[in-house]
């Protein structure tokens, strides 16, 4: 058995031993290595079942068998191994041939037939020889095809490979940068919270000076009026001038909302805080919030030099690029630190002045007016503050 077939004995071979045998052999074509597949031995096994039984495909499969190929290898190893098949495979060859229709008696008569068949013949095999150089230019194409088809996965793989990893990074560089934001957030609260702490000390300390100062205050009452003197703050003696203290007292023929009282308010020496932005936003606020600023740095600047003025001026912190303090033309300027408005930092700001010590702050804001109400100082409106420096 370890010869090839004759093609003839296969092509004599019944159409019921061959149909029997072709479960063997297309499981010897699936068994063929793919590095040993010819195109040949590629079309055959991709045939279905019914065109091997017959016609030029099942005559192909005989060449392909008495070849010797690797088919021939691979349909001896599967009889080695299967008794059963290895008898159904002799009982196919030692068959009888399958009969010969015979010929026509016509066709045996005509002398001319005999050159047409030949030639006939001749043009079909030429035929199929296109045809089968058609169907390896195919199968080249095919396989040219699987090939890219195999080098574009592979392309993706690594794409979806760098995909994976970039992907990786990002995700990374994004917790990092939240770890950094939560790090910042708990900083700032910390600050925030020593800052609210520290004011807190402040104000009771502020407090516990009020009270200190209201007593004594009460003592030196009592002893004027024990001297047999009269207070400097009797109601039935006309007052002509503003007394400091905290609120400070203005006289009574001087009528709040004019430019007179504001002008009281801001004698010389006194120290006056001005809440920026509500200023400027009130009465320059179509300009851009460099040139807010400069308009009222510039226009107090000559005010403060005039009429002898401390003057501070807070902005909010989101506006001053970074900075924190500086001094203008005389003035200084504060920014809110982070976390914290303006109205937060002129609330610490005059909670650090002595509380004997007068105070105007300029303001339009209600809310702010009401947080500055415990520390007694003076509020003017910003058009006041305008009045009395225009």
């Amino acid at each position: 058995m370890s010869a090839p077939p004759d093609l003839d004995a296969l092509g004599a071979m019944p159409t019921e031993h061959w149909s029997a045998l072709l479960t063997h052999l297309r499981a010897a074509l699936r068994a063929v290595p793919d590095e040993a597949l010819t195109p040949h031995l590629r079309r055959l096994r991709a045939a279905p079942a019914k065109k091997l039984a017959h016609g030029r495909v099942r005559q192909d499969l005989e060449r392909a068998l008495a070849d010797g190929g690797a088919l021939w290898v691979r349909f001896r190893e599967r009889l080695a191994d299967d008794a059963a098949a290895a008898r159904q495979w002799v009982q196919a060859l030692s068959a009888d041939p399958a009969p010969q229709a015979p010929p026509p008696s016509s066709l045996v008569a005509d002398d001319d037939l005999v050159p047409r068949l030949k030639e006939r013949a001749r043009s079909l095999r030429r035929e199929r020889d296109d045809l089968a150089r058609q169907v390896d230019g195919a199968t080249a194409r095919a396989s040219a095809a699987e090939t890219a088809r195999d080098d574009a996965v592979s392309a993706a793989e690594a794409l979806r490979d760098e995909l994976a990893a970039l992907t990786a990074r990002v995700v990374a560089a994004a917790d990092n940068e939240r770890e950094a934001a939560d790090r910042a957030n708990r900083r700032r609260d910390r600050e925030v919270a020593d800052l609210q702490a520290q004011l807190r000390d402040a104000r009771r300390g502020i407090e516990q000076a009020r009270r200190d100062a209201a007593d004594a205050r009460e003592a030196l009452a009592r002893a004027t009026e024990q001297a047999g003197r009269r207070s400097v703050v009797d109601p039935s003696e006309p007052i002509t001038t503003v007394v400091p203290g905290r609120p400070s007292m203005v006289p009574g023929d001087i009528v709040p909302g004019t430019t007179g009282y504001a002008k009281a308010l801001l004698p010389r020496g006194r120290k006056v805080v001005i809440d920026g932005y509500n200023v400027t936003k009130t009465h320059r606020g179509e300009l851009q919030p460099a040139e807010q600023r400069e308009w009222l740095i510039g226009l107090l600047s000559g005010a403060a030099a005039r009429m002898g003025l401390d003057v501070t001026i807070v902005f909010d912190g989101a506006e001053g690029a970074g900075l924190r303090h500086q001094r203008s033309r005389g003035i200084r300027v504060e920014f809110s630190r982070g976390g914290l408005s303006a109205d937060d930092d002129i609330c610490f700001l005059v909670a650090t002045i002595d509380p004997d010590v007068p105070v105007t702050v300029v303001t339009d804001d209600g809310e702010l007016r009401q947080r500055l109400a415990p520390d007694h100082v003076d509020l003017l409106f910003t058009r006041e503050l305008l009045w009395a420096v225009g």
